[in-house]
């Protein structure tokens, strides 16, 4: 009895740890990758001129989750070889004991592997132009977890890496040529995204703190506690506003393109409520879907 039922616990073994490599990338999150690669694929359509290349379409996207996967696998293991999550907080993946640090570690570089091949073979196929925003997006992503996120950085190195950094190179795939309005429009994308990072940071004060980790949330707290809740509205907000500013400014952004994504300010209301009330736990995939349809 005990040798034919071992297949079957191994086979279940094997599908917990896949499961759970699965889950430390996070992906709840990819919803922030994607909201960056379709803007700059949109803005790249309504600038263009010329055929769309639905190749590097599908190439700027999987090499986008494939940083990003590459990067909360990272993220995963340094917060938890530092102490900086335990089993109630934060990512609690290494803490079920069906996933190693040394799996999460093999993961993460596999990810990173993809993600450059890909990023040399656009360098060599469009040009060097893309070279800079490439390697100053690894830099940043490299350096967020293990440096950035420790001196109140990580919002900054949230915004410029899902917003200005990959939202413009996308475009600039397309189009071969920087797009003013893909920029303009990163910064929408930005703000949202980053405020997914101030919800799990305001949540993580007090774990953050006891490790040594300086969050732009702690700034805010110690002022006044409720900046952190000012600061995630004004994020939310503005990029309703900048929407409008930019219908004005672009002559190629419809109306429609203007005020479709304003429905999504219905479900504005609920979620401040919830950052009000502390009510952490699913709060950062409803502000990621919330950015995601806007």
């Amino acid at each position: 009895d005990h040798r034919s039922s071992s297949p079957s616990v191994s086979t279940s073994s094997k599908l917990n740890m896949w499961q759970d490599l699965i889950l430390a990338t996070r992906p709840w999150s990819f919803t922030a990758t994607l909201s960056s690669v379709l803007v700059g694929l949109s803005a790249a359509y309504i600038s263009s001129t010329n055929s769309f290349s639905l190749f590097y379409a599908f190439l700027a996207l999987f090499g986008a989750l494939a940083v990003h996967a590459g990067a909360n696998l990272t993220n995963t293991y340094l917060d938890y070889t530092s102490g900086l999550d335990n089993i109630s907080s934060g990512d609690p993946t290494l803490f079920t004991g069906r996933v190693t640090p040394q799996q999460v570690v093999i993961v993460a570089i596999a990810s990173f592997g993809v993600s450059t091949v890909l990023g040399v073979y656009v360098i060599v196929s469009i040009g060097s132009a893309l070279l800079w925003p490439i390697f100053i997006g690894a830099l940043l992503v490299l350096f967020y977890t293990q440096y950035f996120k420790y001196i109140a950085l990580g919002e900054v190195t949230i915004f410029l890496c899902f917003g200005p950094l990959l939202v413009t190179s996308v475009a600039y795939m397309e189009l071969q040529a920087f797009s003013s309005l893909a920029f303009f429009l990163s910064i929408l994308v930005g703000l949202h995204i980053t405020a997914i990072l101030h919800v799990n940071n305001t949540r993580d004060i007090e774990t953050d703190r006891r490790v040594g980790a300086r969050t732009l949330a702690q700034i805010l707290s110690e002022k006044d506690s409720k900046n952190c809740l000012m600061f995630y509205g004004v994020l939310m907000l503005l990029p309703h506003l900048g929407l409008l500013v930019g219908w004005l400014l672009f002559s190629n952004l419809s109306f429609l393109v203007m005020v479709v994504p304003q429905l999504v300010l219905l479900g504005l209301p609920q979620l401040v409520k919830q950052f009000a009330q502390a009510e952490w736990a699913d709060l950062c995939p409803k502000t990621a879907i919330y950015g995601f349809f806007f």
